[in-house]
C-alpha cells in the first residue's frame, strides 16, 4: 500500500516541535541526576504510558487502513470518491501514527537508560521524529487534530488498557 515507516513520510509539517523533544530531554536528563526515586518513576511510568497509547493508536490506524483498502476492492464506482477520500486521511494518520509512536517508543527507551548519557542518546534518536507545524485546516492538520484528540481520549479513559498497572520488566 505504499506505506513506509519515515519522521515525515507526507513531507508535510507538523505539530511536534523540537522544542517539546528538549523539554523532553531536559526531564530525562534531571531524572537521571539525582530526582527523587519517586519523580522518576512517575516519569518513568508516564513515558511507558505514552508509548503504549501511541502503539495502540497505530495499530487501530493500520486496522482501519486496511478496512478501507478492502471497502474499495468491492466498492462501486458510487463510493470510490468517498472511499479514496477516507482511505487518503486513513494513510495519513497511519503514517503521523508511526512517528508519533516511534518518537514516544525512543522516549520511554530514555526514561528507562541506565546513564544520562544513554538517556540523551535516546532523546536525540527521538527528535529525528519532531516536526513543524502544519498548515491550518490541510491534510496533515486535521490528521494532527484527530491523532491527538484520540490520544487524550484514551489517556483520559480509566479503562483504556494502557492506563492499567504494568507490570514491571525484569530488565529494568
Amino acid at each position: 500500500s505504499g506505506l513506509r515507516p519515515s519522521p515525515n513520510p507526507t513531507n508535510a509539517p507538523m505539530r511536534i516541535s523540537r522544542q517539546t523533544l528538549a523539554a523532553a530531554a531536559l526531564a530525562a536528563a534531571a531524572l537521571l541526576s539525582g530526582c527523587d526515586t519517586k519523580a522518576r518513576e512517575a516519569s518513568r511510568k508516564e513515558a511507558r504510558r505514552d508509548a503504549c497509547i501511541a502503539t495502540e493508536l497505530l495499530i487501530q490506524a493500520r486496522n482501519r487502513a486496511a478496512s478501507l483498502d478492502t471497502i474499495m476492492a468491492n466498492a462501486g464506482g458510487g463510493t470510490a470518491g468517498f472511499a479514496q477520500s477516507a482511505r487518503q486521511f486513513a494513510v495519513a494518520y497511519d503514517q503521523y501514527a508511526t512517528a508519533r509512536s516511534a518518537g514516544l517508543s525512543l522516549m520511554d527507551s530514555a526514561a528507562y537508560a541506565k546513564s544520562r548519557d544513554d538517556s540523551l542518546a535516546w532523546v536525540n534518536r527521538a527528535a529525528k521524529f519532531s516536526f513543524g507545524t502544519a498548515q491550518p485546516g490541510s491534510l496533515a492538520d486535521n490528521v494532527i487534530a484527530k491523532y491527538d484528540a484520540d490520544f487524550a481520549g484514551a489517556k483520559a479513559n480509566p479503562d483504556h488498557p494502557c492506563n492499567k498497572p504494568q507490570e514491571p520488566d525484569e530488565d529494568r
